[in-house]
């Protein structure tokens, strides 16, 4: 199953946290923090196919040093 939720009200720099399910089952609490008011310098990273590697991890290691606001993970994650 696909489901979508749409958040309005949302305040800048502000972090959420959530569950999904009903009332007889619910996931963890996973959590999301919106970007700040600051529009720009707008930092965002996209990654794909990460693999196994040493480089996935100097990826991963730079990704995080980057300060970014927004990662885009575009997939192959059968492995990760």
């Amino acid at each position: 199953h696909i489901h979508h939720a749409r958040v309005n009200g949302l305040e800048p720099g502000k972090t959420y946290f959530y569950r999904v399910g009903n009332e007889t089952s619910r996931s963890s609490l996973f959590n999301f923090t919106t970007l700040p008011s600051v529009n720009y310098p707008f930092k965002f990273g996209l990654v794909a196919d990460l693999g196994q590697s040493a480089n996935s991890s100097d990826t991963i290691d730079q990704l995080l040093a980057s300060s970014l606001h927004a990662l885009l993970n575009v997939g192959d994650l059968a492995y990760a």
